[in-house]
C-alpha cells in the first residue's frame, strides 16, 4: 500500500525545510569564517605595507638583521608587528615622476618578478583608480616616497594560497556534513513524522467508518418521510428535514469522497478523453441553473482538447467549479468560463463577481471547512468542502489550482493540467 500523498509532502518539506536550514547555517560559518580570515589577511598585508613604506631605506643592507637594541635602522619596534618583517616580506617599489616616467624599480626584496614585469604591473596599477586592493597575488599600495607617486606591492602568493585552500577543505567539509544531515534527516524523517501519519489515518478511517454509519440512518429518515408525504402528512417541517437530511447525505457523501482521493491517485481510472466534450456537456447542464439563479453563464471553449485523467474525476472537478460559481456570485453578474490549451498546458478559468472576499482569504478557499462568509454559505448549503475537493482532484491528476481576485470583487479559479 502506498503511504498517502499529504503525508509524503509532508516528510518532503520537513527535509527540505531541514536542509535549507542546515545548508543556511553551514553557509554562515563556512562563510563567516573565510570572511575573517581573508580580511586578517588583508589587514596584516596593509599593516606590512605601511611598516615598509614608514621604514623604507634603499641605502640599507637587505638582508642585515635588526640590532636587538630596539633602535637597528628601522628605529624603534613598533607594537604588533616584528622588525623581521622587511627581511621576510617579498615586495617591489616603482616609482614615477610626474610624467609618469619610472624613476626607481626597486625589486631587491623578491626574486619571482623582474623588472620589467614590476614595471608593467606598477603601471597598471598607477592607471588604475583604487589606492589599494589586490592585482594577481599582489597586495598593493599608492603612496608617496621620496617625493615620488609610487607603487608598493606585497607579494602575498602564500597567504592567498592558504586562504584558498582553507576555502576549499571547509567547503568540502561543509558539503560532507550536508549530506550526512541529509542522510540522517532521511532515515529518521519517517519516525518524525510517524505520529501525525497515525493521526492522520486514524482520522480518516473515522470518516470513511462514520460516513458509512451515518449513511443508513439518513437512508432509512428520507424513506420514512417519503412514506408520511404518500399518506399525506407533507407539510413545511416534513419539507425542512427532508432538505436538511439530503444536505448532510451531501456532505456525507463528500467527505468519504474527499477521504478517498487523498489516499493515492491509484484509485483514479485514467484515459485519454476529450475535455472539450466534458466541459460542453457540463456549461449545458449549468446553463439553465445559472438562469434560475439569475445569473449569465458565459462560456468558451477550445474544441479537440483532449486530456489523460480520470474522466469521472474531472466531471467532478467541473460541477465544483460551476457550482461554486453560480452558489457564490452576487448579483446578477456574469460568470465565465474559458477552456484552453497554452504552451503545452490545458487551462480552466472560471471568474465570477463575490463580496466579502479580499486577497488574503482568497488564499483558504481551498482549505477544508473554511468559509469566507459563513452566513453566505449558511444561505446556499454549503460546507467549505467543495474547493478542498477540488483541488485534491487536480492534485491527483498533477495539476496546479489557484485563485485570485483579478479585480476589486471578481474572484477567478484558474486550474492549469
Amino acid at each position: 500500500m502506498k503511504k498517502n500523498n499529504i503525508i509524503s509532502r509532508l516528510r518532503f518539506k520537513l527535509i527540505a525545510v531541514s536542509m535549507a536550514v542546515t545548508l543556511v547555517i553551514l553557509g554562515l560559518i563556512v562563510g563567516g569564517i573565510n570572511f575573517i580570515n581573508y580580511k586578517k589577511i588583508i589587514d596584516n598585508a596593509d599593516r606590512t605595507i605601511d611598516y615598509l613604506t614608514e621604514h623604507y631605506n634603499k641605502e640599507e643592507t637587505k638582508h642585515r638583521p635588526p640590532e636587538r637594541d630596539g633602535e637597528g635602522p628601522f628605529g624603534p619596534f613598533d607594537e604588533g608587528i616584528s622588525p623581521e618583517v622587511k627581511f621576510e616580506s617579498r615586495y617591489f617599489i616603482v616609482s614615477f615622476d610626474s610624467e609618469e616616467n619610472v624613476v626607481m624599480n626597486d625589486t631587491g626584496n623578491i626574486f619571482s618578478v623582474s623588472e620589467e614585469d614590476s614595471e608593467r604591473y606598477a603601471k597598471i596599477i598607477y592607471k588604475g583608480n583604487s589606492d589599494k586592493g589586490f592585482y594577481k597575488d599582489f597586495r598593493y599600495m599608492k603612496l608617496t616616497l621620496n617625493g615620488y607617486n609610487s607603487v608598493l606591492c606585497l607579494d602575498c602568493f602564500n597567504s592567498l594560497s592558504n586562504t584558498r585552500y582553507f576555502l576549499f577543505v571547509s567547503l568540502a567539509a561543509s558539503f560532507v556534513g550536508w549530506i550526512t544531515v541529509f542522510a540522517v534527516v532521511l532515515a529518521f524523517s519517517g519516525k518524525i513524522i510517524a505520529p501525525v501519519s497515525k493521526s492522520y489515518e486514524k482520522q480518516k478511517r473515522f470518516i470513511t467508518d462514520a460516513g458509512h454509519e451515518i449513511k443508513t440512518p439518513l437512508a432509512i429518515i428520507e424513506a420514512d418521510i417519503g412514506v408520511m408525504e404518500i399518506n399525506g402528512e407533507e407539510n413545511e417541517w416534513l419539507s425542512d428535514i427532508k432538505t436538511q437530511v439530503r444536505r448532510l447525505t451531501r456532505l456525507t457523501n463528500d467527505l468519504i469522497h474527499l477521504s478517498k482521493l487523498d489516499e493515492s491517485k491509484n484509485s483514479l481510472k485514467f484515459t485519454d478523453f476529450s475535455i472539450s466534450e466534458l466541459a460542453i456537456e457540463t456549461v449545458n447542464s449549468f446553463t439553465n441553473l445559472a438562469k434560475v439563479n439569475g445569473k449569465k453563464l458565459t462560456a468558451k471553449v477550445e474544441p479537440k482538447l483532449t486530456l489523460n485523467g480520470d474522466i469521472e474525476g474531472i466531471r467532478e472537478l467541473l460541477n465544483i467549479i460551476f457550482d461554486n460559481a453560480i452558489k457564490y456570485s452576487t448579483g446578477e453578474g456574469n460568470i465565465n468560463f474559458e477552456l484552453k490549451k497554452k504552451n503545452g498546458h490545458i487551462i480552466i478559468e472560471a471568474s465570477n463577481l463575490t463580496e466579502n472576499l479580499t486577497k488574503e482569504n482568497a488564499e483558504h478557499l481551498f482549505d477544508r471547512f473554511y468559509r469566507a462568509d459563513a452566513s453566505r454559505n449558511s444561505e446556499t448549503g454549503g460546507h467549505g468542502i467543495g474547493l478542498s475537493m477540488a483541488k485534491a482532484i487536480v492534485e491527483a491528476h498533477g495539476g496546479k489550482i489557484g485563485a485570485e481576485l483579478i479585480e476589486k470583487n471578481k474572484l477567478k479559479i484558474k486550474v492549469i493540467f
